[in-house]
């Protein structure tokens, strides 16, 4: 599957909301209760971002944390949900393929992935490795897009 690196999509046309919302922060209602704990995982973010050693994964990240429509969108989930917190801070490289496609499509990927990689699996350790993966990144990309107005609730 040959994809753009995710520093090269226009974050304003990553992904395809199909109401006010994400991307425009004017119609994002939602607003982060913590800002305390919201200003810690976005400074846990950019240092995990910072650190990663694909290039690639290191440009995007940084992008997206120098959009205000994506500033907006994590500051209203990392301050309300200390789990999306957690989850986002144990996969840093993974946050900016959220914004690289619509829900529905990094859902669909998310399953294929890992259907691949569980017929592909030798023994049981194998398997259950890459069912917590995929455990760990379906929350990730289900907040922001009920949060931001990806999935119409």
């Amino acid at each position: 599957m040959d994809k753009a690196p995710f520093h090269l999509l226009p974050l304003e046309h990553a992904v395809s909301m199909p109401r006010p919302g994400f991307p425009f922060t004017d119609d994002f209602a939602a607003t982060a209760h913590d800002l305390t704990r919201t200003a810690a995982v976005l400074e846990d973010l950019r240092q995990g971002g910072d650190a990663l050693e694909d290039a690639d994964a290191r440009l995007a990240l940084g992008a997206l944390l120098r959009d205000p429509s994506v500033l907006a969108l994590l500051s209203a989930i990392f301050g309300n949900s200390p789990f999306l917190s957690r989850v986002a801070l144990s996969d840093v490289a993974y946050l900016p393929r959220l914004f690289a496609a619509s829900p529905e499509t990094t859902l669909t990927e998310l399953l294929a992935v890992l259907a691949s990689a569980l017929r592909d699996a030798v023994d049981m350790d194998g398997a259950m490795t890459h069912l917590r993966v995929a455990r760990r990144r379906a929350p990730i990309f289900g907040g922001p897009g009920g949060v931001g107005g990806g999935w119409g609730f």
